[in-house]
């Protein structure tokens, strides 16, 4: 039995498609939609490929979209899906608030951690020290402020945790009780033995670890 191509566009997709149809038929039938799903969503939604594109290409979001047409975002997506059209890369919740269009942009007052989060969110988590050059893996890396202003995002510097700490006690950013001269004065004492790290203790004011993880190094380790 002969069989009788015809071409056609579908109505929902676009797309060209071949229907098959036999000479048994008393008359030619012509095929409309490529797919069950396309003949789906030509019934069921209240609007076109066309508008669908137009609307999205001109900013709209997919769950703006599925608000409008009182569906779920979820449902809007497997729409574009069946009808090819492409989409936007999506981007995380925290990024977007990050954006100066979002209208909850608040500009410079702000946070210093909100600083911080902008920073991650245009360069990304730091893999690298700028200050020792270490690469390793099993470190900590940071963004580090180099100057106090938080509002340019080119005075962040990459950082390992351990670099991190140090430039900011070199900077005096943290309030310490104990100094780069007192540490060294601290240590000469207590290697001569006149005074136990109780009294060191006592005399600065702090805690006794404190004084001996200065004295070992585990602390102040760039003082020397």
């Amino acid at each position: 039995m002969s069989t009788h191509r015809t071409e056609f566009t579908c109505q929902t997709c676009k797309k060209l498609d071949t229907y098959v149809t036999s000479q048994k038929h008393s008359r030619p039938t012509t095929g409309k939609f490529c797919t069950r799903a396309c003949m789906t969503a030509f019934h069921r939604y209240p609007f076109s490929r066309e508008q669908l594109i137009k609307e999205y290409q001109e900013g709209r979001s997919i769950a703006m979209l599925a608000r409008q047409y009182g569906m779920y975002p979820s449902n809007m997506r497997y729409v574009m899906k069946i009808w090819k059209i492409p989409t936007r890369k999506s981007t995380t919740w925290h990024s977007r608030l990050f954006e100066q269009k979002n209208p909850r942009w608040k500009g410079n007052r702000v946070s210093q951690q909100t600083f911080h989060q902008r920073v991650y969110t245009v360069y990304g988590a730091p893999k690298e020290c700028s200050m020792c050059g270490t690469i390793d893996k099993e470190k900590i890396y940071d963004w580090a402020n180099t100057n106090g202003d938080y509002t340019n995002r080119s005075n962040f510097r990459r950082m390992c945790r351990s670099c991190h700490h140090r430039y900011d006690f070199q900077r005096g950013q943290y309030p310490t009780k104990l100094t780069a001269d007192i540490v060294r004065h601290m240590r000469q004492e207590y290697t001569q033995g006149h005074i136990t790290q109780f009294q060191l203790a006592k005399r600065y004011g702090v805690d006794q670890s404190a004084i001996s993880n200065a004295i070992r190094g585990r602390n102040w380790s760039h003082v020397t």
